[in-house]
């Protein structure tokens, strides 16, 4: 007896029963489910002077790997460089940017390049290569510099880069 009257929606609308529900449902009508992006995650953000794609075995050769720049003079362009990056765990479609930033003394960063473009995940345990080719960056001053990954607005990883004059030549 005691089930049944538990069970009974009509007589007992109780949290289980199925007007509850349905009474605690309709009080939510503008609710709506919406899938939650997953985010995901960098393996590797490598800076490079190249990076080459051998399609017959699937690897890349990363040339030249940095994390200083010399440059003669500031203001300069530098270039071309590559930015590897190497994604796993990700689901569906992903807005993704590649921002490079100059840190300054003040503590705040100044925009140098943005790079916004759209991942597809369609198995996460795939890895997934992004890589841009920078023909020329201008930057205005000797110092550090971050390059960061977002997807879906939220920060991955970051790397750094240091730019400084070049000694003079021998």
């Amino acid at each position: 007896r005691r089930r049944k009257a538990e069970s009974d929606g009509q007589r007992n609308p109780g949290r289980g029963s199925p007007s509850a529900l349905a009474n605690r449902c309709a009080l939510r009508p503008s609710l709506e489910l919406s899938p939650v992006p997953v985010m995901p995650r960098c393996l590797a953000l490598i800076l490079c002077k190249a990076a080459v794609h051998h399609r017959s075995s699937g690897q890349w050769d990363l040339l030249g790997a940095f994390w200083e720049l010399e440059m003669p003079s500031f203001p300069g362009n530098v270039g071309p460089f590559a930015v590897w990056v190497a994604l796993l765990n990700g689901a569906g479609r992903a807005p993704m940017a590649l921002r490079i930033e100059h840190l300054t003394d003040r503590l705040e960063e100044d925009l140098v390049v943005e790079i916004r473009f759209t991942m597809e995940f369609t198995d996460p345990r795939v890895v997934r290569v992004y890589w841009a080719l920078i023909n020329e960056l201008a930057l205005d001053s000797p110092g550090h510099y971050r390059v960061a990954l977002s997807a879906h607005g939220d920060a991955l990883v970051q790397g750094y880069f240091i730019a400084r004059h070049a000694p003079p030549p021998s």
